[in-house]
């Protein structure tokens, strides 16, 4: 037993014990490597490109590209994030993202209602989806997974980069627990790192790699620095 873990049992009540040290407490500089593995890949990213593409990558342009044409995306991977903090998976995120994107622009274009009331009931129409989510998975006892898989089936690409982005996100900062700001950190580490490619001439089937790839690194790369901690 340690002089610490000694005087630990020792102390009284009212006394004031000595704090465990960090490595004690899976600290340490395994897990701050751990936690940083990924904004420092992305870093990297952006170094690499900027080498490899001059002029093109790192333009006010492309970052400006990088950083809309992911809104909506981490915007969704957020809400994917509430569900995965339960246990539970909410694979029809996509589906429901297209059918209020589908009822908004018809209600606005064909039926020539002003933009806010269009997306109020856009709004509308996403809660009434959740609800029946909620239906068949709380009160039929169906599992989230089947269920929400079946209501989002048609968008599959959108949903597994989701998916990818939820999961990546638990490999940083806060590592093996869902985190929002993990999460923002994976949903632009993917898109930094398909626009790169793409500046690069790569085909479009390199997404899906990259994605795959990517979370495939990094939980690998998580695990064994977690266990060299």
């Amino acid at each position: 037993m340690s002089t610490a873990e000694t005087v630990t049992g020792q102390s009284g009540p009212g006394e004031q014990r000595p704090r465990t040290p960090l490595t004690a407490r899976g600290g340490g500089i395994g897990v701050l490597a751990e936690r940083a593995a990924l904004p420092v890949a992305w870093v990297a990213l952006i170094v690499i490109y900027s080498f490899t593409s001059p002029g093109l990558f790192l333009t006010w342009a492309n970052i400006s590209n990088i950083l809309g044409s992911q809104a909506v995306l981490f915007v969704l991977a957020i809400a994917a994030l509430m569900p995965s903090l339960t246990g539970d998976f909410d694979l029809s995120l996509g589906g429901v993202m297209g059918l209020v994107a589908m009822v908004v622009g018809v209600l606005n274009t064909e039926h020539h209602v002003g933009i806010v009331p269009a997306c109020l009931i856009g709004v509308a129409v996403a809660v009434a989806a959740g609800c029946l989510n909620g239906f068949f998975v709380v009160t039929c006892d169906t599992n989230a997974l089947i269920v929400t898989l079946g209501m989002g089936s048609v968008f599959t690409g959108l949903i597994y980069l989701l998916s990818a982005a939820v999961f990546l996100g638990a490999t940083t900062l806060k590592p093996g627990r869902f985190n929002a700001l993990g999460v923002g950190i994976a949903v632009y580490f993917l898109a930094t790192g398909v626009n790169g490619l793409q500046l690069l001439g790569a085909a479009n089937y390199v997404q899906q790699l990259f994605y795959g790839a990517a979370l495939i690194a990094a939980v690998v790369l998580s695990r064994q620095l977690r266990r060299r901690a």
